[in-house]
């Protein structure tokens, strides 16, 4: 048995994996709706940008099963801190075709899609008649990182011990190298978004009739890998969209703490668990769109398909100013310059002579961030002509009593 067989089988066994592979139980069990990362960027496409999900680590070529038939793929995509406003684009997957639903809210109820936009094949470029693109299909997995090396380096830092040697294992240690995993790729015009977004990506299946439970959800590379050891929490964050778990929180600085306090890099662990902790959670990223995604210790905005994000992650949790080398290169192979950006595999689109297909809109009621926004000052000022009312009456009953005592 050669060596990358045994660490896989060593993975498999013991369910550690970085990325995000595996990371839940509900992960586990319905590994069509365990998200393994996700990606926003700049599109080579005048005034649009792209975002992209990857899923389902157990993917096989040319297959129907490595989606969930009965499941909900989401990008929570807000227009502010506080997600009060924004879009859903929204996706499932019915008699080998990918259904795209785009509710106007930002984080709506895990079991609701909203009207149907439009249906198309699987395995094929969809041109939307609004100049919206999707792509879905089996591509190589998109994570590359030292699997072996951060399972050991964890193991250490529980003891109290900082070893960078761990990661010496190299290339044999990231196994992601042979995994497949399947994609939506969704280009959107930028006049569907504001000018900055904050962004995460969620699953949920629905496991009875009309009982539906989230699967995953993801934004910040190794997120719960690195921050999140404990299971019930793990749970509850899972379960959780944009709002602060103050549990969750103080479980996220504990252990930043204790990184930063083993490693060198930092003189007050203290200030720097608490300032990281408020970047990294509630695991939203942002985004200034139209601008060149960077995923830096410096700088984070939106992702890159190029980032060798391990290597920031890491950084950042220990405190270093200067990426930590997990001693795995990204393969540039994977990528291309394009729509749809990635690298299909599967026979079925390789071997189309219709690689494009256009579709016509289900349905066209598609807002404009503009024209969203323009409604919610339209409600504003509905809501202030009301309130601008009852203070009118109220100042008027008051000059009325005082008029009636005078007398």
């Amino acid at each position: 048995m050669n060596t990358l067989l045994k660490i896989i089988l060593l993975l498999f066994v013991s369910n550690i994996f970085a990325g995000h592979h595996f990371e839940s139980n509900l992960a586990k069990k319905y590994p069509q709706l365990d998200l393994t990362d996700v990606y926003v960027f700049k599109s080579s496409s005048p005034n649009k940008t792209v975002f992209i999900m990857g899923f389902n680590p157990t993917s096989k070529l040319n297959s129907f099963e490595n989606y969930s038939t009965n499941g909900i793929y989401r990008f929570c995509i807000g227009f502010d801190k506080n997600f009060s406003k924004g879009i859903s684009p929204t996706f499932t997957f019915k008699d080998n075709k990918i259904q795209f639903y785009l509710p106007h809210i930002p984080d709506p109820i895990i079991s609701e899609t909203g009207e149907l936009i439009a249906e198309g094949p699987i395995d094929r470029i969809l041109e939307l008649s609004n100049g919206i693109k999707i792509f879905t299909g089996t591509v190589s997995d998109l994570f590359q990182g030292n699997s072996v090396g951060i399972r050991q380096f964890k193991e250490n830092a529980a003891k109290g011990i900082f070893d960078l040697s761990v990661f010496d294992v190299g290339e044999e240690g990231n196994i992601f190298k042979k995994l497949l995993s399947t994609v939506i790729v969704l280009e959107v015009p930028n006049e569907l978004l504001a000018p900055k977004v904050y962004y995460y990506a969620t699953t949920a299946v629905e496991m009875e009739q009309n009982h539906w439970h989230r699967v995953n959800r993801i934004s910040h590379v190794l997120f719960p890998h690195l921050y999140l050891l404990d299971q019930t929490k793990m749970g509850r964050f899972m379960d959780s969209n944009h709002i602060v778990d103050q549990d969750i929180a103080l479980a996220i600085y504990n252990n930043t703490l204790h990184y930063a306090s083993i490693a060198p890099y930092q003189k007050d662990a203290k200030s720097y668990a608490k300032n990281l902790t408020k970047m990294v959670y509630p695991d939203i990223i942002e985004y200034e769109v139209g601008t060149e995604a960077i995923y830096t210790i410096q700088k984070i905005n939106g992702r890159p398909l190029q980032a060798d994000a391990m290597d920031v992650a890491l950084a950042l949790l220990v405190g270093s100013g200067v990426p930590i080398n997990d001693k795995v290169s990204i393969n540039l192979e994977l990528f291309q310059q394009i729509f749809p950006y990635v690298i299909p595999k599967d026979d079925i689109y390789l071997n189309a002579s219709d690689k494009v297909v256009k579709i016509e809109l289900v349905n066209k009621n598609i807002q404009s961030a503009k024209e969203f926004d323009k409604d919610i000052k339209q409600e504003s000022k509905k809501g202030n002509i009301i309130w601008y009312l009852i203070i009118t009456l109220v100042i008027v009953f008051i000059l009325l009593i005082f008029f009636r005592k005078k007398k």
